[in-house]
């Protein structure tokens, strides 16, 4: 039976060296612990990267971490991306 991902709300945005005037985005990401994969998607559910959990980085966006959906656990270290 597979386990329910492990989702948290996330800001993100594509510029990462702009200085001024960054857009952000909302979305999600998600925790795969079965597959080992945190997938970043926007609030209408698209797959914007996907990376496994030993990666700290997403190569095209910028994550800022929010709070977890659903009275889950709060992030911790060990899975913060930049």
């Amino acid at each position: 039976m597979d386990e329910a991902p492990t989702k948290w709300n996330v800001t993100f945005t594509k510029h990462l060296k702009q200085k001024k005037r960054k857009v952000y985005g909302d979305g999600f990401l998600s925790l795969h612990t079965p597959a080992g994969k945190v997938m970043q998607n926007d609030d209408d559910e698209q797959l914007l990267e996907c990376r496994i959990t030993l990666s700290r980085t997403f190569n095209a966006y910028l994550v800022d971490v929010g709070e977890p959906e659903g009275g889950q656990k709060a992030l911790d270290d060990a899975y913060t991306c930049s």
